[in-house]
């Protein structure tokens, strides 16, 4: 332990100052990002009256917007508005989503959603590749630094989920939104007091005027807006991420018939890894849909007298990253193969493979309320979620850590892209597979055993598909290893 915590002192001590005016945005935004998802479904179920079917579809189509914008968001900062301006204006906008969401009315909600979805798609591309500059394209620096900003960053998770738990409990859910705009807000002070740190990495892609590039901007959000209410208020959720799936396989397989031998090799592993990475986060995104109304229905969640609010539980995760983000990244660090691509493979099997176990403690847990007709231990959850982050660590970053790194030359910000809208598809089919899930009727006494035997099966089905997942993980990385070894033997013959 004490080998670890000196290993993240080193890397804090040794990062340019500019890296810790970005994290501390991404943590307010992320502060922003949480405090909805973490009461999103159950602001829905109890305020709003709705259905679980209808909670369910709102949080995966929010989600998916949130991942799927940037890949305009990404490209409109890139060639058109720079940086800089795009991360004033989104963070401007998600604050303005938050608020929105403050009126107690399901079209509000809808339109506060959808507001905070396109602020949060322009600004993660923006601050991603901000970030990117800071660091040389081979610095040795450079992979620790992702990894320990993506542990960092999830104190704004945390502290969301926690804060705005206790707000929502005490004083309601709009005073809960309310806090989580003031924190957006206070990101947006410390990036503009902090922005001369890194003017090396902002550039002006073109010579429009300032005021005509302001107007295009609006013109952008508002197109962009009514795409993602649409998609929110219309249930047309699976038309939007149909269509970009279809453009999406058709423009993988132009570049698969235009790129030589090479790079298709490097399309083929990117494509597989973001498939891995799929499977991984709509198992992982159900911490905000069944994961949740489990705890909330049939776990005993009074400690010593006093009641956790169901939402506190959110915050388990990132509280377990913090804790052990450090050791696990110097497990990781000590994970040596043959080539760069195999460690990342074997670092991906064993991240599915961990939450498929953190799925089959909750199976067992729903086992335990059928056997004995009473509400399941507190203390499944929290063994469960501490494996949750583990996993997450050994997958997200490194992801995104290979595709950054064997991207063909000139595709590198396409290929992000392609990460990010694999995180849309996820968290859809999350809200899709999160129906499995879904209980029609009241959960009491008479029917509590009835429902677990939903949840049960739940679980089940999602800790077989992650072992499946690792399984081919672990049988592609035997057929690369026999490749890597077939061409060692060669050499020396």
């Amino acid at each position: 332990m004490k080998k670890s915590i000196n290993y993240i002192l080193d890397l804090i001590t040794d990062q340019p100052r500019g890296l810790y005016v970005l994290l501390y945005t991404e943590i307010c935004e992320l502060f922003g990002m949480f405090s909805i998802t973490a009461l999103l479904v159950l602001y829905m179920t109890h305020s709003l009256k709705t259905s679980d079917h209808l909670a369910f579809f709102a949080y995966g189509s929010f989600t998916a917007l949130v991942y799927a914008i940037p890949l305009l968001g990404g490209y409109l900062s890139d060639r058109i508005f720079g940086f800089k301006q795009v991360i004033y204006f989104s963070i401007l906008l998600m604050a303005l989503g938050e608020i929105i969401l403050v009126f107690h009315s399901i079209r509000y909600f809808y339109f506060g959603l959808a507001i905070f979805s396109v602020g949060c798609g322009f600004f993660t591309p923006a601050i991603t590749a901000v970030l990117g500059k800071l660091y040389a394209h081979h610095d040795e620096k450079r992979d620790s630094a992702f990894t320990m900003y993506y542990i960092a960053k999830n104190i704004g998770a945390l502290f969301a989920t926690i804060i705005c738990s206790l707000v929502a409990a005490k004083y309601g859910y709009k005073y809960a939104f309310m806090v989580g705009s003031i924190v957006v807000i206070s990101g947006y002070v410390t990036f503009f007091i902090g922005s001369h740190r890194l003017s090396s990495c902002f550039s002006i892609p073109t010579n429009i005027m300032p005021f005509f590039s302001a107007v295009l901007l609006l013109a952008c959000f508002f197109l962009i807006f009514i795409m993602a209410d649409l998609v929110l208020s219309k249930n047309i959720s699976n038309i939007f991420i149909a269509s970009i799936l279809i453009i999406s396989f058709f423009l993988l397989l132009n570049l698969y018939i235009k790129f030589d031998k090479k790079d298709r090799k490097k399309l083929i592993i990117i494509v597989f890894s973001v498939l891995m990475m799929i499977i991984f986060s709509m198992m992982l995104g159900q911490g905000g849909t069944t994961l949740s109304l489990f705890i909330d229905r049939i776990t005993d969640r009074n400690i010593d007298g006093l009641t956790v609010p169901t939402s506190m539980f959110y915050a388990l995760d990132p509280f377990f990253m913090v804790i052990f983000g450090g050791a696990v990244m110097f497990f990781l660090d000590k994970i040596v193969r043959p080539t760069k691509t195999i460690e990342s493979f074997v670092k991906i099997g064993f991240g599915l493979s961990s939450l498929g176990v953190g799925f089959l403690i909750f199976f067992i847990a729903a086992t335990s309320v059928i056997l004995f007709n009473e509400k399941s231990s507190v203390f499944y959850i929290v063994a469960a979620y501490a494996l949750f982050p583990i996993a997450e660590l050994c997958i997200m970053p490194i992801v995104i850590s290979l595709i950054t790194r064997i991207s063909p030359k000139g595709y590198e910000g396409l290929m992000v892209g392609f990460y990010l809208f694999g995180n849309a598809v996820a968290n859809y089919f999350t809200g899709i597979f999160s129906k499995i899930g879904s209980i029609s009727y009241q959960v009491n006494a008479h029917t509590i055993v009835s429902a677990s035997k939903v949840y049960q099966k739940t679980f089940f089905i999602s800790a077989l598909l992650l072992f499946t997942s690792s399984f081919i993980i672990w049988l592609a990385i035997y057929k690369l290893k026999l490749r890597t070894y077939g061409a060692l033997l060669r050499e020396e013959a």
